[in-house]
């Protein structure tokens, strides 16, 4: 059996085997229920990777290099634009319905009502409250965990299988 065949019934077979576990969790509320599902959603997307380095793939050879130095302006534009673009939106939407904006409201349903007595007490105001959830979405450090998942599909499909089909 070819590399290619192995590698695609590898890849497809326990991708599939992944995503029958996460639906039958998420369907039927077993084994952790959502929390599951989008576990094995995030694995399923590591699965072209893995089956790529069990068939020894030379991942050096594969061309991608994101090149840091001639591309971080896009790089930070990416990372940061969501956040811009959301504050942007904000503004513009209460810039039209102006009656919609209540910040107090807004911020004691948003916080329990012992987390809001807390922040009361600190004596922050509520504009420091903002600034740390802007600060707290663009350093988190979960977005990186969506990066390597799509990675695992790059490396496998892109660089690994593209290139066999290619060859053929």
């Amino acid at each position: 059996m070819s590399r290619l065949k192995k590698y695609l019934l590898f890849a497809f077979i326990s991708t599939w085997a992944i995503a029958c576990i996460g639906s039958y969790a998420k369907i039927y509320g077993k084994l952790g229920g959502s929390s599951t599902f989008h576990s094995c959603l995030a694995l399923c997307m590591l699965m072209p990777t893995i089956g790529a380095l069990f068939l020894k793939a030379d991942i050096r050879k594969m061309g991608w290099n994101p090149g840091f130095r001639k591309n971080w302006k896009y790089i930070v534009f990416a990372w940061l634009s969501p956040t811009v673009f959301q504050i942007i939106g904000a503004f513009f939407y209460f810039l039209v319905f102006p009656d919609d904006f209540a910040p107090a409201e807004a911020f004691q349903r948003c916080l329990t009502s012992d987390g809001y007595k807390e922040f009361q007490q600190d004596g922050s105001p509520y504009v420091s409250f903002i600034a740390g959830e802007i600060f707290a979405s663009l350093t988190y450090i979960d977005i990186f965990s969506p990066i390597f998942a799509a990675l695992g599909e790059e490396i496998g499909w892109r660089g690994f299988m593209l290139p066999a089909f290619m060859q053929r």
